[in-house]
């Protein structure tokens, strides 16, 4: 995931990338229960093993990865996920579960595409989609549509933390061709009736409802010349980043 580096490759990126000193506007907080080097170089490009979420199963990462919609952008269990918010990196590092933390600055290299997402964390970011899942918004936190999804295959004995897509949509028509509803939340029966209604139509469903566009997601090149004028938003990159412990930026660009 990460290489320690040294300062001099640090240096050495930089002038390669840009020839001059880059925009400073990513940050990314680490925590660890061992030590953190000051310098670090990352490719999340050549991992291929997906991130699990601790959340009933890791729903969201199944359509962003592979619903037709996001095919053009780049992968986010496969990316480097920061923010362009120095606080909220520090809180990330400030986590008392750990006996280590360190607010990094995140450079990627030169041309990167970037994904920007509409708020702070990717659990706050489908509000506009998700919101066609459910009655009266009652589904329109990525966290309550990841818990209420997992209640569903609960209720009718199916582990679906694992499918894939194609596995998920499956499923769900069959659970819901049954005709008996299970005894479910109000959250959940929310999304159950939604889905219900939608039924034969549930890949090209969860394609809008999950469509980047419609959620406010952008992509960009970064750049010298790049900046991003909305404050917190989660970020992601699948393309080499080096990350540098923020309290020794100014020797590194000295």
């Amino acid at each position: 995931m990460y290489k320690d580096i040294k300062i001099s490759d640090v240096k050495d990126f930089i002038l390669r990338q840009f020839g001059e000193n880059p925009n400073i506007c990513f940050y990314k907080g680490i925590s660890s229960n061992s030590g953190i080097s000051d310098f670090l170089l990352t490719d999340y490009s050549k991992i291929r093993k997906s991130k699990t979420s601790k959340i009933h199963g890791n729903y969201y990462n199944t359509f962003l990865n592979n619903l037709d919609s996001w095919q053009t952008f780049p992968k986010r269990e496969n990316s480097i996920i920061f923010t362009n918010e120095e606080e909220t990196a520090q809180a990330f590092a400030s986590d008392k579960n750990y006996k280590f933390g360190k607010t990094f600055v995140v450079i990627p290299s030169n041309k990167s595409r970037i994904v920007i997402s509409p708020a702070k964390d990717i659990w706050e970011s489908f509000s506009q989609g998700l919101g066609k899942l459910s009655l009266r918004g009652k589904n329109n936190d990525l966290t309550i549509f990841n818990n209420c999804l997992h209640n569903i295959f609960e209720a009718y004995e199916v582990d679906g933390s694992r499918f894939n897509l194609t596995e998920i949509q499956t499923n769900l028509k069959i659970i819901l061709n049954i005709g008996t509803k299970k005894e479910l939340d109000f959250a959940t029966t929310l999304l159950y009736n939604s889905l219900l209604k939608q039924r034969d139509n549930l890949p090209s469903y969860f394609d809008e409802c999950f469509s980047p566009e419609q959620n406010g997601f952008e992509i960009v090149n970064y750049d010298l010349k790049w900046k991003l004028e909305s404050r917190n938003k989660e970020i992601w990159t699948d393309s080499l980043a080096i990350l540098i412990n923020i309290d020794l930026l100014d020797e590194v660009l000295s």
